[in-house]
């Protein structure tokens, strides 16, 4: 199934924050995976998913700049940006401008081009970008827009969404007059003239005087365009030419797709541009009853306007970067956002153009966002936006409430201030009851649910603000009878006005916080009277308060936000005209409000300093603002995470004497995703979220006093802190700089940990400006979260490197070293063998002196305190280790469980439990336990907690009380805690070899307290126990067995351990590791590159262990194992066997988008098919097998159903007689919610049964999306679907059938699956076995990873039972993109993995279990990969054949030809193998074969949904491969001779050939193989050992079903073996004493209800050396005995290994067949079945049974006669998912009738001895040829007698994977040494040569005349110096074994000849 990005979220609504209540605080936006058009080599560019409501618009941004940014770097055209130029502000129209900008539009023409090209289709253009941003936004669905990241030239795609509008201006406040009356520095004053203000929003009311050509003042602004000219819409040349412009209001534009013109509407946009620049008038407005004349005007009301128009009422972020496009072609110079936005700057595409709006000089101010006062809540955090709080005024427009009665009226309850909301106003006073909704209807304070009728009848309802809309509690209020609302503020200051109450029915006011406490102080029933004037009221107590709404810090990155605040309650502007009249106004509050007070005041420092860059205004407003606000409850001081640096003040910062200045490149340079770090930029605060003791800031300020200034640095902080600044005083000429440092130092000990604190930098001058007036100080905020300092703490993704790869191929793999700690983690690479020290004294080696030419020095660039890369290794070989079973340390609150007596409030007595196998740690060695950790998620009192050390004392039996062996204990006092990690020193040693069990025990509390452990739902290696005996659990029990599979308990052992035996760099030659050493920060990541190269290496098993030794107390020693299959490929590819399925259809059909085949029948999909004139309406069709090929049968619809986008035909499945076609574009009802559609065979035809559907899923859910079905179930995902809180997480529902109808089951979500996490994208069913994929879920914590969950079924529904993951976790996999299970194997296709954080080929992870027990067996890639093929993007199984998708395969000279292609693997007793590629023969570019696949039998169906038919584009085809039809043979080895022997003398040595030829029909690849033990033929030796498995089982509790032992049917009193007996070669392993099947008590799990069986499975073990087996066994045949069978089933025999306690995570397949059985009754069935079981293994027969369930029964053979072994059975439903013995279950006499028929091996080894060498040791022989060895046996060192050995040959031939050959060298006797001595002069000396052979050592000693002259190698020959001999001087020699008297007959030799006398004979 094709993976789809389903995203969804809520269309953003008008808001403004004090009308109505704060909106969900913006999420980041997330990355999406790969494209699939990916080019060879190339990283695809990012895909920015931002959450929300999308638009279908997508940016596309070029990696060229855009104008505000371009350098200059492109030959032939001059620089633009103006931190290149110099320039003040952009200039568009500029001749390099001009040139670039044509420049980019060639580009992006290029662009379009190309996106038309990719989507093969005209592509709708909504904007063109290209002063900022440089792309285009293109209208594509989401797939589309992941592919158009790979287009060329292409930088990043951004998903467009919709944002929302976030107003007399309190000028006394900001003191805006200083500015305006010229009290400045340079006694300059403005309103802001000649500067051009740009407001993006609403729009604009042209003819509101706050925007007339002359203000109120007789002033008229310059036209900066000259008068009479406009853009925009103004512009006479524009094609929807509005003539509302003047000199004041220069343009006007509309970029929102929906507006009908660019006029103001709503009067968001009129109220923000008119409080930022609108002109002075008298203003006359009627609030409420009231009629007000105020003089209102703008902070910059000389300013020019200009209005961009984006929001209607939704704001989509195109539209926002395209109206800032449009801004700076505009010139303007400032720019005011009061919209919605996120806290991620640097992947906000919005944010983003503002960068790029600063780098053009253009001053942004923003609205910091509506969602206070929640922590971590602000926006538009970009440190290049100044992001706005808002504060409160001192002054209302409200009615007043007089309480009347009782009388006397008790003091302050009258005159109480009620501001009126939006809706009707009080035609006259109201005088009633005043009833509070607290205590009338308690728990609906807030009036957010109905009312009881009649509760307020007649009165005035008092209820509280916050919780839902304004709407709603008034709504509410007047269906209960009320006359009038009064909605008490929740936060102290003026009471604000209510919005969007134009649709209710009675008044609404909100009262002050304070008058409504006294109000429900007073105590007794009150009359009021709300009095129906309204008035202007004045409070300076309510000024300067941060406003609740306003939205609040920390930012997630390390910088100040909000920037600083500005007014933003009850503020009195411009309003939107109404029924013709222009002339409106507006009381509105919000972030909105206070953003462009902040706009107009960058308008005026602009006019003020027009060489100040937008960062110096930024900063100048900031370092002088007021701290002296309060918070919300009107008495605690605000701090900077509430208002930034303050409030501004425009008094101060028009005589600012330090600013700060930043660059567009520092500012790209700082995003953290790219490595940079926020707080290194020039900003003015220091913050740091993660101070250890000491952080530190450099800033750069500039003197901007016009005379030289001597600033003193003063500091203010909490106790605890130190706050310095270097230098403390600095003093600087006009625009002179100064780099100051500022360092804290925390007292961690003395401080909040984990808290900001606050502290402050102020610079203070006397210096005065030139014209007297004093240089305003500066003050900068400091903003510390101090940590308490944690030691380094690795953590290695993945745990381990599996891997498969065939020969000759070249892998990375990326271990991901993450650092948990707030201390550097240092890391080595290292082996044991550099860590051993002397057991003993050392010997001395002596030294030459040393004689040092100078001083001996370090390196000086360290400095003498730097500290080491490697860390200080332990005095000793031990190290330090840490256990655990966690995937997570985290602690969630509600998350465990314990066993309680009054639900929960008090605990009774528990004791948690894990077990840690020393060796699946890889603790070779004992383990010394120190202490152990465990969470606390709750302890409610002081108590004492005691941990106990065990050990198993019988690893093999069960985990129970009796087997445990105590190894030590403590106890320790806990005080009272939530959610912490707990450590208990405790010792104890635990063997090597053994399992280590831990135990946290708690006494009974109840009545007094309660503990609850630590745990949380993130994953665990091994299961949690727990024993309370309150609830009847005496002894460890699973929780997962439980029922509670969540409950992942946190238990960590630290201990001292041996290093284990670790792989050095380079002592594995086909592995690579890089780099061997490092240092990774905190919250940091490394890297190592493992390379694994298997160049010239044979199909093998390789294996290393890499050790990481680190400074992390807690694991100062990690291990990697490594674990890497070498498998052999049958080089197949081309074209198999085929045949291409068309049908009738037209143009972009895509038939084949979907598959699915089942025998002779099969059903492909064409989804996008036009039906009856309905676009993407969709089919399904069916084929039926004929003779030698296929034909159309049918074609598919759906019943009186043709809808455009239907896409009927999206996904299909098959079963027998049933096809389901899913349909995620259906209707049900009014909603487009999705279905599946069941079809039944109807004869030769095929007729609709249902139609299923459910109104459970929303609109967009996309139900049947995928499809599964499996007899009268089916299965169908809904990805789209909410869940909870997590949009688009994803569902599955499961259908049933009863007869023909069918009904909705259960609705299935998978745990942890996070917002668009799709779930349902891929479904999969077998039996009672569901898998479903949800390929984009952040699976624990790792971005878009993707996971599969399994899920079983029984008649009380389906339970998830497993969560599947890849073992090499990673970001970006798509894992779960497809799925399928077939008989306990589950396949998951991951077509985008990025391991390697760059493009990969993709993966097919294959998983083998049932229940709850599932593990990876092995991972499969392909050859002929490119990247971004999408290998994986579909997936199929049947039995041992598995099919993958790769649909983007096809890649030559540089060019992505996308043909496609699948890929098939076929499993052997060895693994998996790919055993061919397929291709069409008639394929073409593009046409993406591969997109699905399916598998039945020999038969395999692939997808290409874009092929051509004949001339019609992407009609889309099908093919049928028989991959193995026209298979060559596989190699086939001979090895010649059969034997090899060679006699030779004692000290000599033989070559002989051996020849490896190739009868085979493809290339043999051979290696001589020296480590491996191989078997031969052998007899059996006799019987034995027992297996313990899981104690006995239960039901779960409620459960209809039970063991029982069912009567069976009348049958033959015994059935003997009729099984046959085994050949003359094989033997018979059985533990039954007869083979006989007799009437006899068997239990089996069936339903007491109907007395039919369930899901069983009967097994035994048999452990081959119990047999006297001691090398492999071939197995050829299975028994076993049946007393039932009725009516009939199919049942499965499975052969596997068992390695550890008889569980099935324990267990690897080794083979599996399926025999179907009917009406059978006490009979012995015999079933051929091939596997090797290894040497030394203990093997499992199974034989499992389906669920029978109101069908009929199974009930195994056995009878009474005796067993050597236990008889097991496994039953999910009973309570038993692992197997547990008969006699547990109190049946002793269950003895089942089992045997296995093989052949055994005796074990050969294959190391190689010294005297044995082989030349070459590896090769390829071609079929039908052959190749050569030479293999040398060399006596040299060995005894007389026969050696003998074996030479074994491994090679890929799949029926001969070793071929052992015998070797025997016979060496003879050694004889006496033969010596000859030759003497020679040169040059007058002589020399004597000697020669010798039969000497038997590896050295001699050369004797001269008795004495050693010489002790040579035994090479045979030496040449001896004599000298100058006499004539007649003799010499004689002798040549021995050294040190030995084995030696030669002396040879006497004369050099000069003999000196011959007379004959004395």
């Amino acid at each position: 199934m094709i993976a789809r990005r389903v995203t969804a979220g809520l269309l953003g609504a008008f808001t403004v924050a004090a009308l109505l209540p704060a909106a969900a605080a913006a999420q980041s936006p997330t990355a999406g995976p790969p494209p699939a058009d990916a080019t060879a080599g190339e990283q695809p560019a990012p895909l920015v998913a931002t959450e929300g409501e999308g638009t279908g618009l997508w940016v596309v941004e070029l990696a060229e700049p855009s104008l505000a940014t371009y350098a200059g770097d492109a030959a032939g055209l001059a620089p633009t940006s103006p931190q290149v130029t110099g320039a003040p502000r952009l200039d568009v129209d500029a001749p390099a401008s001009r040139a670039y900008l044509a420049h980019l539009e060639d580009g992006q023409d290029d662009l379009r081009a190309g996106i038309d090209d990719a989507l093969d289709r005209e592509v709708e253009v909504a904007f063109e970008y290209r002063a900022v941003v440089n792309g285009l936004a293109v209208r594509v669905d989401d797939d589309e827009a992941e592919r158009l990241t790979r287009l060329p030239g292409v930088a990043a795609v951004y998903r467009d969404v919709e944002r929302e509008p976030l107003t007399d201006v309190s000028h006394e406040l900001i003191n805006t007059p200083s500015v305006w009356d010229g009290a400045t520095g340079s006694d300059a004053g403005t309103r802001g003239e000649g500067v051009l203000v740009g407001v993006i929003d609403s729009g604009i009311n042209p003819g509101h005087p706050s925007f007339a050509a002359t203000g109120g003042d007789g002033y008229t602004p310059a036209n900066p365009f000259g008068t009479g000219n406009y853009v925009g819409v103004c512009a006479p040349e524009h094609p929807d030419h509005e003539d509302i412009c003047n000199d004041k209001l220069v343009g006007a534009w509309n970029f929102h797709p929906s507006a009908p013109d660019a006029r103001d509407d709503d009067g968001h946009g009129s109220h923000t541009a008119s409080t930022a620049a609108g002109n002075v008038h008298e203003a006359t407005a009627t609030i409420g009853n009231g009629t007000f004349t105020r003089t209102v005007q703008g902070v910059a009301p000389h300013a020019n306007v200009i209005s961009y128009l984006v929001c209607s009422p939704s704001c989509p972020g195109t539209s926002s970067v395209a109206a800032v496009e449009q801004a700076i072609a505009d010139g303007v110079d400032v720019l005011n956002y009061s919209i919605s936005g996120s806290d991620d700057p640097w992947n906000d595409i919005v944010d983003l153009a503002f960068l790029e709006a600063f780098n053009a000089g253009v001053f942004v101010a923003a609205s910091a966002g509506n969602d206070g006062p929640g922590e971590s809540t602000v926006a538009h955090s970009g440190p290049w936006n100044a992001a706005v709080a808002a504060t409160t005024t001192y002054r209302a427009f409200a009615n007043t409430v007089d309480v009347v009665g009782p009388v006397p009226v008790p003091d302050g309850l009258t005159a109480l201030p009620a501001v009126p909301g939006s809706g009707p106003a009080p035609a006259a006073d109201l005088e009633a009851e005043l009833r509070d909704a607290a205590v009338v209807a308690p728990g609906n304070a807030a009036g957010c649910a109905s009312f009881a009728a009649g509760t307020f009848d007649g009165a005035l309802a008092l209820i509280d603000r916050g919780d839902c809309d304004f709407s709603v509690k008034v709504t509410n209020a007047a269906s209960a009878g009320a006359v009038a609302v009064l909605v008490a503020n929740n936060v102290a200051g003026p009471p604000t006005a209510m919005g969007a109450l134009e649709d209710t029915t009675i008044p609404a006011l909100m009262v002050e916080q304070r008058s409504a406490a006294a109000l429900r102080a007073a105590g007794a029933v009150l009359t009021a009277r709300v009095n129906a004037a309204t008035t202007l009221i004045e409070n300076h107590d309510w000024q300067d308060l941060v406003e609740g709404f306003s939205s609040r810090g920390p930012s997630r990155l390390d910088l100040l936000a909000p920037s600083f605040a500005a007014p933003g309650v009850d503020i009195l502007a411009a309003g939107a005209e109404r029924d013709g009249d222009p002339d409106q106004y507006m009381v509105n509050s919000g972030t909105s409000m206070a953003s462009p007070h902040v706009a107009g005041a960058g308008a005026l420092l602009t006019a003020l300093h027009p060489e100040w860059s937008p960062a110096e205004i930024r900063s100048a407003l900031a370092a002088t603002a007021d701290t002296a606000i309060l918070e919300e409850n009107g008495a605690t001081p605000a701090d900077p995470l509430d208002v930034g640096s303050g409030r501004i003040d425009l008094d101060a910062a028009g005589r600012a004497g330090l600013v700060m200045d930043e660059s567009y490149e520092d500012f790209r340079a700082a995003d953290p995703a790219a490595g940079g770090d926020p707080a290194t930029l020039n900003l003015p605060a220091f913050v740091d979220g993660t101070c250890v003791g000491t952080c530190s800031w450099t800033r750069t300020v500039r003197n901007v006093a016009d005379v030289a200034a001597t600033y003193t640095a003063s500091t203010t902080a909490p106790d605890g802190f130190a706050v310095a600044v270097e230098p403390a005083e600095l003093t600087l000429a006009p625009g002179a700089t100064q780099e100051v440092e500022v360092t804290v130092t925390a007292d961690l000990a003395a401080v909040p940990l984990g808290r900001p604190s606050f502290a402050d930098v102020r610079f203070t001058t006397d210096a005065t400006h030139a014209n007297g007036r004093a240089v305003a100080p500066s003050h900068y905020p400091v903003v510390v979260t101090p940590r308490e300092e944690v030691p380094p703490s690795l953590s290695v993704t993945p745990g381990s490197i599996t891997a498969t790869q065939r020969p000759d191929e070249t892998a990375t793999h990326t271990l991901t070293l993450g650092n948990g700690g707030n201390t550097d983690l240092r890391w080595e690479v290292y082996a044991d063998e550099e860590l051993r020290r002397p057991r003993g004294p050392v010997t001395p080696v002596e030294t030459a002196p040393a004689t040092p030419g100078g001083m001996l020095a370090t390196d000086g660039a360290a400095g003498t305190d730097a500290a080491a890369v490697v860390p200080e290794r332990e005095p000793d070989d031990a190290v330090t280790q840490t256990l655990t079973h966690s995937a997570s340390q985290a602690i969630v609150a509600g998350n465990t469980i314990a066993c309680s007596a009054d639900d929960g409030v008090t605990t009774s007595a528990n004791s948690y439990l894990r077990t840690f196998t020393l060796a699946d740690f890889g603790v070779g060695d004992a383990f010394d336990v120190t202490q152990v950790e465990f969470g606390v998620e709750s302890l409610t009192v002081a108590q004492d907690l005691t941990v106990a050390l065990y050990t198993l004392t019988d690893p093999a039996a069960p985990l129970t009380r009796a087997n445990l062996t105590p190894v030590g204990s403590a106890t320790q006092t806990l005080q009272p805690q939530r959610q912490t990690l707990a450590t208990v020193p405790v010792t104890g040693t635990i063997p090597a070899g053994a399992t280590l069990v831990a135990e946290v025990s708690a006494p009974d509390l109840s009545g007094v307290g309660g503990f609850w452990p630590g745990s949380n739902r993130a994953g665990q290696s091994a299961p949690t126990y727990l024993t309370a005996p309150g609830c009847d659990i005496a002894e460890p029990a699973d929780l997962g067995a439980l029922g509670f599979p969540y409950v992942h308990l946190v238990l960590n052992v630290v201990g001292t351990t041996e290093a284990p035996a670790c792989t050095a760099p380079g002592e594995l030659p086909w592995l690579g590791v890089a780099p061997a050493a490092g240092t990774v920060a905190p919250d940091a990541t490394g890297r190592i590159e493992l390379t694994v190269d298997s160049a010239g290496l044979a199909p093998d098993q390789l294996s290393g262990l890499l050790c990481l030794r680190t400074n992390d107390p807690r694991n100062t020693l990690t291990t990697v194992p490594l674990a890497v299959t070498v498998v052999g490929d049958s080089g197949l590819t081309g074209d198999a066997e085929q045949t291409r399925l068309t049908a009738d259809g037209g143009p972009d059909d895509r038939l084949g988008n979907t598959v699915a085949i089942d025998g002779d029948t099969a059903v492909v999909g064409a989804a996008q098919a036009t039906v009856d004139g309905f676009g993407a309406s969709g089919a399904a069709y069916v084929y039926t097998r004929s003779g030698d090929g296929w034909e159309r049968t049918a074609t598919l619809l759906p019943d009186g159903e043709r809808d455009w986008g239907l896409v009927f035909g999206r996904s299909v499945a098959v079963d027998g007689d049933t096809i389901v076609v899913g349909a995620p574009g259906a209707r049900l009802g009014d909603s487009r919610t999705g279905a599946a559609y069941v079809f039944v065979r109807d004869g030769d035809g095929w007729t609709q049964q249902a139609k299923l559907g459910t109104a459970d899923v929303r609109w967009g859910a996309e139900l049947g999306q995928a499809v599964a079905v499996d007899g009268d179930t089916v299965a169908a995902g809904a990805p789209g679907e909410h869940v909870g809180e997590n949009n688009a997480a994803g569902v599955v529902y499961v259908f049933g059938r009863d007869g023909d109808t069918w009904s909705a089951g259960h609705r299935l979500a998978g745990s942890d699956v996070t917002t668009f996490g799709n779930f349902g994208t891929s479904v999969a069913l077998d039996g009672a076995t569901l898998v479903a994929g949800a390929p984009n879920t952040s699976a624990r914590g790792v971005f878009r990873q993707g996971a599969a969950y399994v899920f079983t079924g029984d008649a009380d529904g389906w339970t998830q039972r497993a969560t599947l993951l890849p073992s090499d976790a990673a970001p970006e996999l798509a894992f779960g993109t497809s799925v399928d299970v077939d008989r306990g194997t589950a396949v998951v296709g991951a077509s985008g993995p990025d391991l390697d954080y760059v493009a990969s080929d993709g993966a097919v992870y294959v998983y083998e279990g049932h229940g709850d027990a599932w593990s990876e067996r092995a991972k499969l890639t392909s050859t002929g990969a490119h990247v971004n093929d999408r290998f994986g993007w579909s997936v199929g199984i049947d039995g041992d054949t598995v099919v993958a998708g790769a649909p983007y395969r096809g890649h030559t000279a540089g060019v992505d030809l996308d043909k496609g292609a699948a890929v098939v693997f076929v499993r052997d007793g060895r693994g998996w193998t790919q055993q061919r590629t397929l291709l069409g023969s008639d394929t073409a570019q593009g046409d993406h074969l591969g997109t699905a696949v399916a598998v039945s039998g020999d038969d395999v169906l692939v997808g290409a949904p874009n092929a051509h038919v004949g001339d019609v584009a992407d009609q889309g085809a099908a093919y049928v491969f028989v991959p193995g039809a026209d298979a060559p043979a596989p190699p086939s080895i001979t090895v010649e001779p059969g034997e090899l022997t060679a006699d030779v003398a004692a000290g000599d040595a033989a070559q002989l050939e051996l020849s490896i030829g190739n009868a085979g029909g493809r290339d043999l690849t051979w290696a001589i193989d020296t480590t491996s033990t191989l078997s031969g033929p052998l007899r059996p030796a006799g019987t034995g050992t027992v297996v313990e498995s899981s104690p006995a089982a239960t039901a779960p509790a409620g459960s209809t079903d039970s063991w029982s032992s069912p009567a069976p049917d009348p049958a033959p009193d015994a059935a003997t073996d009729v099984a046959d007996a085994p050949a003359v070669d094989a033997v018979r392993l059985t533990h039954s004493a007869s083979m006989d099947v007799v009437e006899t008590a068997v239990p089996v799990c069936s339903s007491t209800q109907t007395g039919t069986t369930r899901a069983n499975r009967f097994l035994r073990t048999f452990t081959l050396a119990d047999f006297g087996i001691e090398g492999a066994f071939d197995v050829s045949e299975v028994s076993f005995g049946l007393q039932l069978v009725t009516p009939s089933a199919d049942l499965t025999v499975n052969l596997y290994t068992l390695d550890g306690p008889f569980e099935y995570v324990n267990l690897t397949r080794l083979a599996s067949e399926t025999i179907s059985v009917e009406d059978a009754a006490a009979t012995v069935l015999s079933v051929p079945v091939s596997a090797q079981v290894p040497a030394g293994a203990t093997l499992v027969l199974e034989v499992s049974a389906p669920d029978l369930l109101g069908v009929g029964a199974v009930v195994p053979g056995a009878n009474a006669a005796g067993q050597t072994g236990p008889s097991y059975i496994s039953a999910d439903d009973c309570g038993a998912p692992d197997p547990v013995t008969m006699e547990s279950l109190g049946f002793p006499d269950a003895h089942l009738v089992m045997a296995v028929d093989g052949t055994p091996r005796e074990p050969v080894s294959c190391a190689l001895p010294d005297w044995l060498a082989v030349d070459p040791a590896s090769g390829t022989v071609a079929p039908g040829e052959h190749a050569t060895a030479t293999v040398t046996l060399d006596s040299a060192g060995l005894t007389a007698g026969e050696h003998a050995t074996h030479l074994c040959v491994t090679g890929d031939d799949p029926a001969a994977p070793v071929t052992a050959v015998p070797v025997r060298l016979t060496v003879g006797e050694a004889g006496e040494p033969d010596l000859s001595v030759e003497t020679f002069d040169q040059r007058g000396i002589w020399y004597g040569r000697l020669t010798w052979t039969g000497v038997d050592a590896d050295r001699v000693d050369v004797e001269r005349d008795g004495l050693v002259v010489a002790t040579v190698a035994n090479t045979g020959t030496h040449v001896d110096q004599i000298g100058r001999p006499r004539k007649g001087e003799s010499f004689t020699y002798r040549v021995c074994a050294a040190g030995t008297d084995t030696c030669s007959a002396p040879v006497t030799v004369f050099p000069r000849g003999e000196i011959r006398g007379p004959d004395r004979s």
